[in-house]
């Protein structure tokens, strides 16, 4: 009687996509507490095959050698979503994750720190005493802020050794990346110019008055007044310090807020001004191509929409089922957001505690308030009502469900 196996399909095929990426096997047995027997003889050659998985076959179809091939195709997919790794389509975001995780952790991370020793860059930003740099690492991970020198840099690299499809040698990318990390550092990648502090700045605009005052004293970043103690500030803005450290941990959940942390982590990471200048040119040319599809669909739409329903009774009759199945489509979807909670909004802290005590849990809830209805709640003052409103107009829940 066949021994039942220790482990589910979805860990097998993990299991087998991580040997075919070149996980060394006792990480792999370690993860999944499974023996290097049965991972060599039987899951890879044996079960694998009768699963018709094309991510599987295509790893399989590589040379046994040349595994880092494998292994970069599912880091780069994940690494640089926006690029369309080929082959596509065979990757799944949430299924594929574990394995990109294993293949990360266990062959690229490794490189990448190999990277910041060989060439010091974890001292250097240890030994820095800019105050950008400050600021930067109070924003993210301690282990965040060094890899985030090198690891875009040598993704760079890694893909363009791949697109060229022959044998990958992770040690032809390192030197490349290496090189390519001196080149940039020579040119002031590693300095705070005047366009990139006015990129940081922008970014701290985004914070209200108070917050940004409070991060730019505590860090002296350029513009702002050399009162770096809690103290110093609380008495330059006539607060308590209790007070300070609110809003300064306001600021700090909204500088990780994803659109903020992105931009923050480019601007942070190893670029020069013209790094800088070609992001926002590619920037501004993706808003602008989006600007102008929102402005010619509409009338692309209903001129097209016009000419093929002319004429045509059954086609008019269906554009007509179409709109109500739209309008149908936005009442769920209005109904689904009223359904949430007020915690996924980003609210201040002041006006969180507010809607707590009043326990106002949904957003529903929220948008059927008037305005006389939410300033009788205690603490709740014509500041936290433009807050409330900004926010559901914003979600096209006011003023039409209001």
């Amino acid at each position: 009687m066949p021994q039942p196996h220790k482990l589910t399909p979805e860990q097998e095929r993990e299991v087998a996509l991580e040997y075919l990426c070149g996980v060394n096997n006792d990480v792999i047995s370690s993860r999944y507490n499974v023996s290097s027997a049965t991972i060599r003889p039987n899951i890879v050659p044996k079960r694998s095959r009768h699963w018709n998985d094309p991510l599987v076959e295509l790893y399989r179809q590589g040379d046994p050698i040349d595994r880092v091939r494998n292994s970069a195709h599912i880091y780069l997919t994940f690494q640089l979503p926006n690029r369309k790794i080929k082959p596509t389509g065979l990757i799944e975001g949430l299924r594929d994750k574990p394995v990109f995780q294993a293949v990360d952790e266990t062959i690229y991370q490794p490189v990448i720190e190999e990277i910041l020793t060989t060439l010091a860059l974890r001292q250097y930003l240890k030994d820095s005493k800019d105050p950008y740099d400050a600021f930067l690492d109070s924003v993210f991970e301690p282990s965040d802020r060094p890899k985030m020198l090198v690891e875009p840099v040598f993704t760079e690299a890694l893909h363009d050794k791949y697109i060229l499809g022959s044998r990958l040698s992770l040690k032809e990318v390192v030197e490349k990346a290496r090189l390519q990390i001196i080149q940039k550092v020579r040119k002031g990648a590693l300095g705070y110019s005047e366009l990139r502090k006015r990129e940081i700045n922008e970014i701290l605009e985004t914070l209200t008055p108070r917050e940004k005052r409070i991060i730019g004293m505590k860090f002296e970043l350029d513009g702002y007044d050399r009162s770096s103690t809690k103290v110093q500030i609380a008495n330059s803005l006539g607060l308590t310090r209790n007070t300070v450290s609110t809003i300064e941990a306001r600021a700090y959940r909204k500088l990780r807020h994803h659109t903020r942390h992105q931009r923050l982590k480019f601007v942070g990471g190893l670029i020069t001004d013209s790094d800088i200048e070609a992001y926002n040119s590619r920037q501004r040319a993706a808003e602008a191509a989006t600007a102008w599809k929102e402005i010619l669909r509409p009338e692309l739409t209903e001129e097209v929409l016009h000419e093929i329903v002319r004429g045509d009774s059954n086609l008019q009759l269906r554009l007509k089922e179409i709109e109500v199945e739209q309008r149908d489509l936005d009442t769920e979807r209005l109904q689904n957001l009223r359904k949430k909670s007020v915690e996924e909004l980003e609210f201040s802290v002041r006006t969180s505690n507010v809607l707590r005590e009043a326990r106002i849990t949904t957003i529903g809830q929220l948008a059927d308030k008037t305005d006389s209805d939410l300033l009788k709640y205690q603490g709740f003052g014509r500041k936290c009502l433009r807050e409330v409103r900004d926010i559901l107009n914003e979600m096209g829940l006011f003023p039409e469900t209001h």
